[in-house]
C-alpha cells in the first residue's frame, strides 16, 4: 500500500508538468529551501494525505523514504492539533513536529522538525525555531494539493528571478496577502507564464482567465469557492505603464468584508510592482545577477528615498567602482540587476564625465546618464535616471531636470564608501 501510494504522488507529479520538467515536487522544494534557510534545522519532513488518497504519507523529506505510511504520533498532531516534542533516541536532536498549515491557517498534515540538542538545551527557544520554519512555509502552500504539484513546469523560468525577489519582498511587507503571483511572456515567445508566486509553479501557463484579463485588462475579482479568500488579479504593467502581463493579489476573507478596501489593497501593490519592472524580461533575470554581487544598503535606501520624492523618475540607478575592486557596477537601483557591470555608455560619462541623452528605442523614455560626485565633488561614477518622453518633449528641461536630481543626490554622499555602510 505505501509503494502504491508513492507511486500515485509520482504519477501526480509527472500529470501536472508541461515536457521540461523534471524537478522535483513543490513539497520538496520548500524542504530544501528551509533547511538552507535554517542552518540551525537538521531534518524536515512533510506528513501529508495526497489528493486522491486515504493515507498520510510522507510527501517530502531530506531524511526519511517518501510514500513511508504516517505513523501514531504524526496523525494524533494532525488530529488534536498539538505539538508533539521529544528527544530522539540518540539524544543529539529534538524533534518537533507541528500541525503543517497552509496560507489560510488550514491544516494540511504535519510537519517534524529536527533541531540539534544537548542536555539542558532551552526546548522552549528550540520549539519556537521550528514553529518559525513552519509558519515561514505556511505563507508558501496555497493548499493541499498544491504540495504534490511540480516545484516547475517550464526549465525556461528561473526559479531564483529578480520577479521572485519583489514577490518576496511585497509578502514580507504586506502579512495581510496569503498569495501573490506574477504572469508575463517568457522572453522571446507569446507562452504566458507563472514567473513569480509565494505558492510554486514556476512555468505554469496562465489560464483563460489569466490571459482574457491581458487582453481586456478588465480586472478579475473573485471569492473562492469556500469563502475564505478574495483574489483581484490585475494587469502587470512596468515603469512605462505598458501592459506586461498579470498580478493575482488574494487575502483572507470573511462575509461581509469590503470587497472594494480589498481591491484597493490589490492595487497599491499593483502600483509598487509598477516602480521595479523595467519590463517583462526583467522578471526573469537571475537573483544574483552577478555572482557576490555588492551590497550598498546606504545607496539603496538613497535611491529609493529619491524614487518617492520624485514621482516622475521611471528609472534611477547608480554605477560606482566598489572599494577593492576593479570594475564599475549597478550599486543601486529600482529594477534590480546589482553587480551588472557598465557599459560603454557608462564608462563613457565616467572617463569624459559629459552627459549622455538619449530616447530609448520604443520612443517612450529618454535617459539622463550624468556623472556621480560625494559631497566634495569627486567623480566616483555615473548616475542613469530615465524619464516618461513623448515626440516634442522638451529634451534640455529633461537634460535639467536630471541634474537637479543628481545634485541632490551627491549632497547625501560623504564619500564612497560611505555608500557601502550598512543603513
Amino acid at each position: 500500500m505505501n509503494r502504491l501510494t508513492f507511486i500515485l504522488i509520482a504519477a501526480a507529479i509527472a500529470t501536472g508538468s508541461q515536457a521540461q520538467n523534471t524537478g522535483p515536487s513543490y513539497a520538496q522544494y520548500l524542504t530544501a529551501q528551509a533547511l538552507a534557510h535554517h542552518p540551525e534545522v537538521l531534518a524536515v519532513t512533510m506528513h501529508v494525505t495526497p489528493p486522491g488518497s486515504a493515507t498520510n504519507v510522507i510527501i517530502a523529506s531530506n531524511i526519511a523514504p517518501l510514500g513511508k505510511a504516517a505513523d501514531q504520533d504524526d496523525l494524533r498532531v494532525i488530529q488534536s492539533q498539538q505539538t508533539l516534542v521529544e528527544v530522539t533516541h540518540a539524544g543529539d536532536r529534538l524533534a518537533v513536529e507541528l500541525p503543517l498549515l497552509d496560507a489560510s491557517r488550514r491544516t494540511v498534515g504535519a510537519l517534524a522538525v529536527q533541531l540539534a540538542y544537548q542536555p539542558g538545551a532551552d526546548r522552549n527557544a528550540l520549539t519556537a525555531s521550528a514553529t518559525k520554519v513552519r509558519d515561514e512555509l505556511a505563507r508558501r502552500i496555497s493548499h493541499v494539493a498544491n504540495l504534490i504539484e511540480p516545484a516547475s513546469y517550464d526549465a525556461r523560468v528561473p526559479m531564483n528571478s529578480y520577479g521572485q525577489q519583489l514577490v518576496d519582498e511585497l509578502m514580507a511587507a504586506h502579512p495581510e496577502i496569503q498569495i501573490l503571483a506574477l504572469h508575463a511572456n517568457v522572453p522571446k515567445t507569446t507562452d504566458n507564464v507563472i514567473v513569480a508566486s509565494n505558492i510554486g509553479r514556476f512555468g505554469k501557463k496562465g489560464d483563460e482567465d489569466d490571459l482574457r484579463l491581458i487582453r481586456t485588462e478588465q480586472p478579475n475579482l473573485e471569492i473562492n469557492s469556500e469563502g475564505n479568500r478574495f483574489e483581484a488579479e490585475l494587469v502587470l504593467r512596468d515603469v512605462s505603464g505598458t501592459n506586461i502581463g498579470a498580478v493575482g493579489v488574494v487575502f483572507g476573507y470573511q462575509p461581509g468584508d469590503d470587497k472594494i478596501k480589498l481591491q484597493r489593497r490589490a492595487e497599491q501593490v499593483q502600483a509598487a510592482l509598477g516602480r521595479r519592472i523595467t519590463n517583462s524580461g526583467n522578471l526573469f533575470e537571475p537573483v544574483p545577477y552577478v555572482a557576490n554581487p555588492p551590497s550598498a544598503p546606504v545607496a539603496q535606501r538613497l535611491v529609493d528615498a529619491t524614487l518617492a520624492k520624485h514621482p516622475e523618475l521611471l528609472i534611477l540607478a547608480l554605477h560606482v567602482q566598489p572599494p577593492a575592486t576593479s570594475d564599475f557596477v549597478i550599486i543601486a537601483s529600482n529594477i534590480g540587476r546589482i553587480g551588472k557591470k557598465a557599459d560603454d555608455d557608462d564608462m563613457g560619462v565616467i572617463r569624459t564625465e559629459k552627459s549622455l541623452l538619449e530616447v530609448n528605442e520604443a520612443g517612450n523614455r529618454f535617459e539622463v546618464e550624468v556623472v556621480l560626485r560625494d559631497q566634495a565633488g569627486k567623480n566616483i561614477g555615473a548616475v542613469s535616471l530615465v524619464f516618461a518622453y513623448q515626440p516634442g518633449t522638451d529634451r534640455e528641461v529633461l537634460r535639467r531636470a536630471g541634474e537637479r536630481i543628481r545634485d541632490e543626490i551627491r549632497d547625501q554622499i560623504p564619500s564612497l564608501n560611505a555608500l557601502f555602510q550598512p543603513a
